[in-house]
């Protein structure tokens, strides 16, 4: 028998939250992984992994990732000067996606759903962008 266990997490503006690690793990979740939703008979919500056909969690990972990010884990490691801060551009348009630099921190981007009006502010932080290149 599972020894009971109780952990809480915050809810963004958004709806959106980050599953505790501890609760990853007792689920086998990684990144990219997949989690289903169930109100059972009681009204409790039941949360579990959603698994492959081989009955492993993170059915939709792609098989490449690990091994790219692996790629990249040691290139850092054995190349530490090669790595560039990102420029104060890329970030204002990152955090101006997320909505906010906390949402960048925590985002998830399975469930991020870009609107037109999203692409319209986007396009005008570009143009904002590019107006104050030209103006130096």
């Amino acid at each position: 028998m599972v020894k009971r266990y109780r952990v809480e997490s915050t809810l963004s503006d958004r709806g959106q939250t980050a599953i505790p690690s501890s609760i990853r793990k007792h689920l086998g979740l990684e990144g990219g992984g997949k989690i289903e939703y169930e109100i059972d008979e009681e009204g409790q919500v039941v949360i579990r992994p959603k698994l492959n056909s081989e009955g492993e969690a993170g059915a939709d990972i792609d098989p490449a990732l690990r091994p790219f990010l692996s790629l990249l884990e040691k290139d850092i490691q054995e190349n530490p000067a090669q790595l560039e801060p990102l420029e104060s551009d890329f970030l204002a348009v990152a955090i101006a996606i997320a909505g906010s630099w906390k949402n960048l921190v925590n985002f998830d981007p399975g469930s991020f759903e870009f609107t037109d009006d999203d692409a319209a502010e986007l396009s005008d932080l570009f143009a904002e962008i590019e107006a104050e290149e030209v103006a130096q």
